[in-house]
């Protein structure tokens, strides 16, 4: 017996059919995989990580720059004494923002940037910048810090028919007199009280 190849045409209908399931396949797939595809984790947006040292707690100011610039983490690390940052900055591995009592100008020429052109500098008053400023660059901002005055209470002074003091010694007079008279003098016998964030 001999093989016949028997080979029977197909049909234009047969053709399209073939094609329309190669297609309908090929569909398929790709939809899928864009579907897989959407199911991936989004990357979460990284951060730019800021450093910086200090000796007292900085929450409140890490919740108000996170909240504010969500693109920042702020990292601080607490200072244990002053030296050590400047010991780091001097060996290349300081902190971002360095947090100092105005160092000599040496010291900021040589480890700090010039932040004259950013806008935190223009915020502040020319005089406050300018004493700031080494040799007209400006290297550093000033910070929320201690400040130390007094305040008195003119009505007292007036009623004493003493005028407001102008110097650190017209107070205390002032308060000698004011004793004397009886006037804004405490419970316990005191013209003269110290009041700060910490007592």
């Amino acid at each position: 017996m001999k093989n016949v190849n028997i080979r029977r045409k197909r049909s234009n209908k047969e053709k399209n059919g073939f094609w329309s399931r190669w297609i309908s396949v090929i569909l398929c797939l790709t939809l899928l995989m864009g579907t897989l595809t959407g199911c991936e984790e989004e990357k979460p947006e990284e951060k730019t990580v800021v450093t910086i040292m200090y000796s007292n707690s900085f929450d409140h100011l890490k919740k108000l720059i996170e909240g504010t610039y969500p693109d920042i983490s702020l990292e601080y690390e607490h200072l244990s004494y002053p030296s050590e940052q400047l010991r780091r900055v001097e060996k290349g591995a300081g902190p971002d923002i360095v947090v100092l009592p105005q160092p000599s100008s040496e010291i900021a020429e040589k480890y700090l940037l010039d932040i004259g052109d950013m806008q935190a500098s223009t915020a502040y008053d020319g005089t406050v910048m300018r004493q700031l400023q080494v040799d007209g660059t400006t290297y550093f901002l000033p910070l929320p810090g201690q400040y130390s005055g007094y305040i008195v209470n003119e009505t007292l002074f007036q009623k004493a028919g003493i005028s407001i003091p102008e110097s650190r010694q017209e107070l205390l007079d002032a308060l000698v007199e004011m004793k004397k008279q009886g006037i804004g003098v405490g419970e316990d016998g005191i013209n003269f009280t110290i009041s700060s964030d910490f007592n």
